[in-house]
């Protein structure tokens, strides 16, 4: 599953025992009021606060035992928790401690000592993929969602189909994921389809095999980027939903870089899947329509990249910050990301200065004028696809291979279609 915190440390069970009156001395008798057990150690209880407040989360670190192992899962068995890297030890128990706690007195009793000095060391070493993923980045922020929070709401308590539309770096697979925590029942896990870079070869296999879990039931199924699909797989993707009422056997979640609606009125997307996919729609601002959030983003970010790259800056002087304000980000929250990361990596001082931030968006916009040049869309359909293959054969050296897979067409419909052009 998609989780937006990986939770690395100490992970064990934690019996608590509410005591009577007061404190009891030494060599008297305590009368036990209440005992309840709970995950505890630093992971367990920042997972168990993290979740109630809506969050999911992935947690590692300790190996479990015999008995804490059933304990954990059955705890978080029906909450937005990974579990899948936690490591079942069956030669001990598991860490344990009792708490006594009497007014504002609380004893802690456990065997940590002796688990860490036993040279059988029972913990799992963290996985630098699970930290990657679950970067708290802005994208995962309440800030960032905060534009969407009511829609994300309504989409993760309908059973409805969801389409996400937001331009290229506006981090839709985020809202995504958190659409998914919203509406997870137990054992739901996030099934990613990269649209992208499916052709009918793997689309062919991915139907052809039994135990795909495309065609089981209960799965929240992410379709990103559905809007690159060719015309045939849209065509051959609309027909498996509608024909096996996927959108009733599991949660379909889809994005979109681009208005999905007018590309049907275009003719350049499938109507019957656009309508299959577009149950509720969510529409992605982009970072030009967010300036006021900009210097918060920047502030939010700038602690994390100090401690990714050991830097120390304090933030930006206000004209360097009115410069961040008045670029265009053409590529959101994510060119937002990189630059500000670039930009501290090479800042010398505590405060990143307005020339620093000037050479660094200079640098953007000249690599944003070296793209090349947009596919003239004038004459036939016939025309436009021709040039569009034509510039990608030419951007990977006449390639076919390379060409078809970002084409997202097999080799030999990629030749059909050259020879059908006539070598025009």
């Amino acid at each position: 599953m998609a989780y937006d915190a990986y939770l690395y440390g100490m992970i064990l069970r934690t019996n608590s025992f509410l005591l009577k009156g007061d404190y009891p001395k030494a060599d008297t008798y305590g009368e036990i009021l209440e005992k309840y057990s709970l995950p505890g150690g630093e992971t367990g209880t920042c997972a168990t606060v993290l979740l109630s407040l809506g969050r999911s989360v992935k947690m590692d670190g300790t190996y479990m035992g015999r008995t804490t192992m059933p304990f954990i899962q059955n705890f978080y068995k029906d909450k937005a928790c990974d579990l899948t890297s936690l490591h079942l030890d069956e030669s001990f128990d598991g860490l344990e401690d009792n708490v006594l706690v009497a007014g504002n007195t609380r004893t802690p009793l456990g065997q940590f000592q002796a688990f860490y000095a036993d040279p059988n060391h029972r913990w799992n070493p963290p996985k630098e993929e699970d930290i990657r993923q679950a970067q708290s980045l802005p994208a995962s922020s309440e800030l960032y969602l905060r534009p969407m929070d009511k829609l994300i709401q309504t989409a993760g308590s309908s059973a409805l189909p969801v389409l996400i539309q937001g331009a290229v770096g506006t981090h839709k697979g985020v809202v995504a994921r958190r659409i998914h925590t919203k509406s997870a029942t137990e054992g739901t896990t996030l099934m990613r389809l990269q649209c992208r870079d499916l052709t009918e070869k793997n689309w062919d296999m991915l139907l052809n095999n039994a135990a795909s879990p495309i065609h089981a039931t209960g799965y929240t199924v992410y379709l990103e980027n559905v809007d690159t699909l060719p015309k045939d797989l849209q065509q051959q993707v609309g027909t498996y939903i509608e024909d096996t009422k996927m959108t009733h056997r599991h949660r379909v979640i889809s994005s979109s870089c681009c208005d999905l609606s007018a590309e049907v009125a275009r003719g350049q997307f499938s109507s019957r899947l656009y309508l299959q996919l577009s149950g509720f729609t969510i529409n992605v601002p982009s970072l030009a329509q967010r300036k006021e959030d900009i210097p918060a983003f920047v502030n939010m970010m700038i602690p994390q990249y100090n401690t990714a790259l050991a830097k120390s800056t304090v933030g930006m002087e206000p004209d360097a910050m009115e410069l961040m304000v008045e670029f265009e980000w053409p590529l959101n929250l994510v060119q937002l990301e990189k630059v500000l990361r670039q930009m501290i990596a090479a800042s010398s001082g505590f405060y990143i200065t307005a020339a620093e931030v000037a050479a660094v968006l200079q640098n953007e916009m000249r690599k944003v004028s070296a793209l090349p040049p947009a596919v003239d869309l004038s004459g036939t359909l016939e025309d436009i696809e021709r040039r569009v293959i034509e510039q990608v054969l030419r951007e990977e050296n006449m390639n076919q291979s390379a060409a078809a897979k970002r084409l997202g067409i097999g080799r030999s419909t990629l030749w059909r279609k050259i020879a059908g052009s006539g070598g025009k």
